[in-house]
């Protein structure tokens, strides 16, 4: 995990940009990008930021084509929304 604690959290959040930004930089117009998580600390609203940093620091445009879950083996229960990272 890029963050396995709250502590790790800012700087995962500046590695994921830089990944992004790199991946992004390489992709081809018309090209898609998978950008995935699985750190309880990275909410999937945090990782769609980092790409949209990303997409800004290239000088692209972006559209999410989709938003994928975790196998059922990774439940989202009631009381514990941090499940919902993958």
């Amino acid at each position: 995990s890029m963050a396995p604690n709250e502590r790790a959290r800012s700087r995962a959040l500046k590695a994921y940009t830089e990944l992004n930004t790199g991946a992004l930089g390489v992709v081809r117009p018309g090209g898609l990008l998978l950008a995935c998580s699985c750190s309880s600390h990275i909410s999937g609203r945090d990782l769609r930021t980092t790409v949209e940093a990303s997409a800004r620091q290239v000088g692209c445009s972006i559209e999410l084509e989709s938003r994928e879950r975790a196998a059922s083996d990774h439940p989202i229960r009631k009381g514990f929304p941090e499940g919902d990272y993958l």
